[in-house]
């Protein structure tokens, strides 16, 4: 507490010393008040507010208390397991400091970006119509592009149960994860893992804000699992803790999994494949998700792109 309140109170004595040099009362106004909740705010709008020294102390003392009792009530973060992984770095251009595959992902980052300055966006649903389209492709490496931008903290979760693949592409453990928690055999704290950084090199960068949930077991009762509410509970548990969610799911034309998944997300992703989804399987996959928000298709592995070679024509 004595060091809030110390802080607090040399700021203020500090800028109503500016103030009184500067005879300019509003100068650097906006930033105090920002600073501070509750009366000290309101003292600071007319200067010292009239009051004296004792009183704008309170006040000070007040406001430490609020920020002390807000740092209090704010959950710890889950507790997330340090593991070694192998990333299959060939599956991963956004790794690359440049070229035209991280550009890719980094167009797709910025999309998702502007999208989320008119509406809540934070749980994106990555997911196709049928296998093979490449959507834990585009899970992975655009869960890494958000990672590496501005420290951003990421989770991407595994959420095809049935055929989990992102744990072979980061080369980390596939359980205990997602279908373990769902079933209730496991706590949250047991299923999250994040890389054990290296001591230098470039990995540390892009995986430093990474935390990852595998699929866990695979599951036959996928569907009752996906859609017995214990997914939704998850996410909102998470929510405060990360700055993005990614999750990968299995086709939404095949079985049920994904798309009770999507229920539970802000938004969802549709990859399709150039020369491979057919038109039909692509409007099917859209009313599979009509009761989910589509904010955008991804046309994956086009055969005319600059480098796209092996990178967008894996088979995710």
């Amino acid at each position: 507490m004595s060091k809030i309140y110390e802080a607090l109170l040399r700021a203020e004595m500090d800028r109503i010393a500016e103030l009184n040099r500067t005879k300019t009362p509003e100068a650097g106004e906006s930033s105090s008040q920002a600073a501070l909740p509750g009366d000290a705010a309101t003292a600071l709008r007319s200067g010292t507010g009239g009051r004296s020294r004792e009183e704008l102390s309170a006040a000070l003392l007040r406001s430490a208390q609020l920020v002390e009792a807000k740092a209090e009530d704010t959950p710890s973060g889950p507790r997330v397991r340090k593991l070694v992984w192998e990333p299959d770095v060939k599956l991963l251009p956004a790794l690359e400091p440049r070229g035209a595959l991280v550009e890719q992902i980094r167009v797709l980052r910025s999309r998702l970006y502007e999208l989320r300055l008119d509406h809540p966006l934070k749980t994106v649903l990555i997911t196709s119509g049928v296998p093979g389209e490449g959507k834990s492709f585009i899970a992975s490496n655009l869960a890494l592009g958000f990672a590496r931008f501005r420290n951003q903290r990421v989770l991407l979760i595994d959420g095809d149960m049935r055929r989990g693949r992102l744990h072979s592409i980061l080369g980390a453990d596939q359980g205990p994860g997602l279908t373990d928690y769902l079933t209730g055999q496991t706590s949250l704290d047991d299923v999250l893992q994040q890389m054990q950084l290296p001591d230098s090199g470039p990995l540390n960068r892009s995986f430093a804000s990474l935390s990852f949930l595998p699929s866990g077991s695979d599951a036959d009762n996928a569907a009752d699992l996906s859609g017995n509410g214990r997914f939704e509970g998850l996410l909102r548990s998470l929510y405060d803790h990360f700055d993005w969610i990614i999750i990968d799911s299995s086709p939404v034309t095949l079985v049920a999994d994904g798309v009770n998944l999507a229920r539970a997300c802000d938004g969802v992703v549709l990859v399709t494949r150039a020369g491979q989804t057919k038109y039909e399987v692509a409007q099917r996959a859209q009313q599979e998700l009509r009761a989910s928000k589509i904010v955008g298709v991804v046309l994956n592995a086009v055969e005319d792109a600059p480098q796209v070679g092996g990178y967008y024509g894996y088979d995710g």
